[in-house]
């Protein structure tokens, strides 16, 4: 059972003071939107650039995490989403109160900011298997070739683990919770497929949709 009492405000400012001492330092969100992505951009080339000191697996991190961190930026994204970390980062940053945002939204941010910093809470995959050699040209591509091929490995064996949408138990828990919802809204298939009845259906109560897909 994971702990998320410590994802909170101060844990976060914590465990990545350079993000918030620049937003302190933002005269507006705006600003602190451009600052951070380009803080982004210039950790990425730093770990691009340093490639003898940063690991494969954490390099990948960096650039995982630069990339979604330099989109959150973008005035597109907060239309799209409805929605501004920007904000968000901002008022933790002034402690304003942020009744709004969950332990979720603290660990995502959290693990965002480590992975720009090439850390995480495990091991990368790539850091397991992709290992330097000790050989050059032909044998060094060979032991690389067989080092992929593990790595690949592993990634269908985790890949595996999730149940696939098309798959025969995910068909039938789908079709329980359409039933179970269509008998407690006392609707038939023909509304199901009726995009305005869906529509006016719309569930917002968290324990009322519990309910409906506990099936």
């Amino acid at each position: 059972m994971i702990d998320i009492s410590r994802f909170n405000s101060n844990y976060l400012k914590s465990k990545a003071p350079e993000i918030f001492a620049i937003a302190r330092k933002a005269d507006s969100v705006d600003e602190l939107r451009v600052n951070l992505a380009q803080l982004a951009h210039d950790m990425m080339f730093e770990a691009f650039d340093d490639y003898d000191t940063f690991s494969v697996g954490s390099i990948m991190r960096v650039r995982d995490c630069a990339k979604v961190l330099v989109r959150m930026m973008t005035r597109r994204s907060e239309d799209k989403a409805g929605y501004s970390v920007a904000q968000a980062i901002m008022d933790i940053a002034q402690k304003k109160p942020r009744p709004d945002l969950s332990p979720a939204f603290y660990a995502e941010m959290l693990y965002l900011f480590l992975g720009l910093q090439g850390r995480g809470p495990g091991k990368n995959l790539a850091d397991l298997h992709l290992t330097p050699s000790q050989y050059q040209d032909q044998e060094a591509a060979i032991e690389r070739s067989s080092q992929l091929d593990k790595l690949i490995d592993e990634i269908k064996i985790r890949v595996g683990k999730n149940i696939s949408g098309l798959d025969e138990e995910s068909i039938q828990r789908r079709t329980r919770r359409r039933e179970k919802i269509l008998t407690e809204l006392g609707a038939s298939d023909k509304n199901w497929n009726d995009w305005r009845w869906q529509i006016e259906h719309i569930l917002r109560d968290a324990e009322e949709i519990t309910q409906l897909l506990s099936a």
